[in-house]
């Protein structure tokens, strides 16, 4: 059995949703608070918004919490291997789930610091990648538990109603749409949770370009109550066949978060070049499928493939036996291993097989009246036909 061989077109669609998860987490004002080191400190094409988190005295039964914001300023994927903790068993990382950082691309990683000891504790955050320059990096951590400042109201301390950390907080910080087809629409999840103990008012959420644009799930101005969360959207509709970057910006009334900026990216692509779908069988350079000299019966394997960009039905696959020779019967062209109607995805293909029968010998000419038929769909070629040729070179038959 001889086999009819196609050169496959491969359609490729690129389809990457980044998503942190977000974990509410109370925190209480802290009196005192030393200044952190906020310095970036550079590693290579790894940039680490500091090196050295200071969570503050807190009192029995509360808690701090600190962020670190990882930046990829290089051209390759930053890949985060492994994250630990060393030290002090009052420190735990809260972020659940860590991503690759694209180029240009940032992760956020979340610390809690929930001490029962009194006393001062320290530890050391170790972060391993695959960056040249940040295989491994040490971050240090440290903190108290004191008296706190608890509930005091005499008067004393530091009156101000400004929280010592960012009430409200937003995830994902950085979202790649991928490849999208141009005409459609990708969109992502968003949360933003407000972690603190009064409510935070949502001002406005807005996009730098047009591209890019938020479902507008809420109404803003928009009041976020003390530990609650709302979701939303992030949507990209690309209008031309290029790269998008951009961000939108969540403004509110939180002192310490009153712009939270999330990264946003994305490729449009004009995927419909065609437009419908399209059967398409290889017969080598000849323009039918030639069975050449055969002595007995004959079969072929042929694959038929979908190249056009939309799916394709084939609902049926004949052969049309109508060449005689002098006028005497030549036999048949007989289709096997189609059954029922098949759906093609751009890019797939299916197989049959054509049977050569002759009843004498004769040259059966494909330019003539001997085709197989691909019935389907496709608005282009609803009717595909391939002429089908074949000489019998024994005396009695070919059966």
């Amino acid at each position: 059995m001889s086999r009819t061989r196609i050169s496959l077109i491969p359609l490729a669609l690129s389809l990457s949703a980044l998503l942190t998860a977000c974990v509410g987490l109370s925190t209480v004002p802290v009196k005192d608070l030393p200044v952190e080191d906020t310095g970036e400190q550079a590693f290579g094409d790894l940039t680490i918004s500091s090196t050295s988190l200071d969570f503050g005295d807190v009192g029995e039964g509360e808690t701090s919490s600190r962020s670190l914001t990882l930046e990829n300023t290089g051209d390759l994927t930053v890949a985060i291997s492994d994250l630990t903790l060393d030290g002090s068993s009052a420190f735990t990382i809260t972020t659940t789930l860590l991503n690759d950082i694209e180029p240009g691309g940032t992760q956020v990683i979340d610390l809690l610091f929930a001490p029962e000891d009194l006393g001062a504790h320290n530890a050391t955050l170790t972060l391993v990648t695959d960056a040249p320059g940040a295989e491994s990096v040490e971050v240090s951590l440290s903190g108290s538990l004191g008296d706190g400042g608890g509930d005091d109201d005499s008067g004393g301390g530091d009156d101000s109603d400004e929280p010592a950390t960012a009430m409200v907080s937003v995830t994902p910080l950085t979202v790649n749409f991928g490849t999208i087809d141009l005409g459609k629409t990708g969109s992502e999840l968003m949360t933003i949770t407000n972690s603190g103990s009064e409510g935070v008012l949502v001002k406005s959420v807005s996009a730098s370009t047009t591209v890019f644009s938020w479902g507008k799930e809420f109404s803003v101005p928009y009041m976020l109550d003390a530990g609650s969360s709302r979701t939303f959207t992030v949507v990209y509709t690309p209008n031309a066949e290029k790269a998008d970057t951009g961000t939108v910006t969540i403004a509110t009334d939180d002192p310490k978060a009153a712009s939270i900026v999330v990264n946003v990216s994305g490729e449009g692509f004009d995927r419909c070049d065609l437009c419908y779908g399209l059967p398409y069988i290889d017969t080598g350079s000849a323009a039918y499928i030639d069975f050449g000299f055969v002595t007995s019966s004959t079969t072929k394997t042929v694959d038929v493939q979908n190249v056009g960009d939309m799916d394709l039905t084939i609902s049926s696959i004949y052969a049309e036996n109508g060449a005689d020779f002098l006028g005497i019967s030549t036999g048949n062209y007989i289709v096997g291993g189609f059954s029922s109607a098949k759906t093609l995805a751009p890019g797939s293909s299916l197989s049959f097989t054509i049977t050569y029968k002759l009843a004498g010998q004769a040259t059966i000419d494909g330019s003539s009246d001997n085709f197989v038929h691909i019935i389907s769909d496709s608005a282009h070629t609803s009717d595909y036909k391939v002429a089908l040729n074949g000489i019998c070179l024994s005396e009695t038959s070919c059966y």
